[in-house]
């Protein structure tokens, strides 16, 4: 959320063969133009490299609650849409 040109962040956390990783899925503010590079590399400097999710997806908005909370079993949902099983790699 740091990044100027970010307006949300949620980070899932999935399965692969090899361990645990992370997806980072943001929204960007209004009038910005920020890559997924950028982003990563962003994260990089804040926080420990391995830490950091390999990838960014870029969404037009964060699935909520009534109360404002994201929704992040919708975002996995979407992350595992169309594969029988929620392990990747």
């Amino acid at each position: 959320m740091s990044q100027p040109a970010v307006l949300e962040v949620a980070v899932i956390g999935y399965r692969t063969r090899s361990g645990a990783s992370g997806r980072k899925r943001s929204v960007a503010k209004e009038g910005y133009m920020v890559g997924e590079h950028e982003l990563i590399d962003h994260v990089r400097i804040k926080i420990a490299r391995y830490k950091a999710p390999p990838n960014v997806d870029f969404l037009l908005e964060l699935t909520k609650t009534s109360t404002g909370t994201v929704q992040k079993l919708a975002l996995r949902d979407a992350q595992w849409a169309g594969n029988v099983l929620r392990v990747q790699g």
